[in-house]
């Protein structure tokens, strides 16, 4: 006896099932019909996610991806296009550890691949990155006072009793903002300057500067208070008679 099934379908005919008509195809109890389908590939679809600067977050990148037919094999995932400003690392259960190497950046991308388990290649997709960095704190530029001798150049550590809360100071970013009415200023790279007295019959003296921590952050500004005593008077010195034989 023979069987009849209209149109395709797997493995072998549907016993028990008689069809009579025209246009039908036949085939007996025993006959495997195969289905040679050609397989779908895999779905790779763009993702997004957050990273604090110099930090590593795991992105489940496989998460939104998907196959109709075969499954997706996770662990191969392919980098296609690296990131610019970071490294990742591809994990077995279909997620990609992303470092950021803790520059300046705002943002950065890589893309990449999946196949399914008959080893089809998914399209290329985007993983877009933001990158958090945190609020930096500006540094605090405290008022200094010294004292000095009239007409002499001395060296004022003005950065000493500066500080920044999260980057250190960059003690060569001093900035005079106003200068000495009676003096001049020259700063120096170690967080100093050098005040220099004009010789003047002035009892005192002022400037002001700023000074940036190491992210470029600007303090705010401070004021050098100068007390300009007058040079020591020099006592000439004593000489005794004396008497010999």
């Amino acid at each position: 006896m023979q069987y009849f099934t209209r149109g395709i379908f797997r493995g072998a005919c549907y016993s028990g099932l008689l069809f009579l008509g025209l246009g039908l195809t036949a085939c007996s109890t025993s006959e495997d019909l195969d289905e040679n389908t050609a397989n779908i590939s895999p779905l790779a679809v763009d993702d997004a996610s957050t990273v604090d600067k110099g930090a590593t977050a795991r992105i489940d990148v496989a998460a939104n991806d998907s196959d109709a037919d075969d499954g997706l094999d996770l662990a191969s995932i392919s980098i296609v296009s690296r990131p610019a400003s970071g490294t990742t690392v591809v994990n077995a259960d279909g997620s990609v550890d992303y470092s950021h190497d803790g520059s300046n950046t705002t943002t950065d991308t890589f893309t990449y691949t999946i196949k399914d388990n008959s080893a089809a290649v998914s399209n290329t997709a985007t993983v877009s990155i933001t990158i958090n960095a945190p609020v930096n704190i500006p540094p605090t530029a405290a008022n200094d006072a010294f004292t000095v001798n009239k007409g002499s150049t001395t060296t004022l550590n003005v950065s000493a009793n500066d500080d920044d809360a999260d980057d250190g100071l960059d003690f060569a970013s001093i900035s005079i903002v106003a200068m000495p009415a009676n003096g001049t200023v020259a700063v120096n790279s170690d967080g100093t300057v050098n005040y220099t007295h004009d010789n003047s019959n002035t009892a005192a003296d002022t400037f002001s500067y700023t000074i940036k921590d190491n992210s470029a952050a600007l303090s705010n500004v401070a004021t050098v208070t100068i007390t300009v005593s007058a040079a020591p008077v020099n006592v000439p010195p004593t000489a005794a008679d004396d008497a010999y034989t």
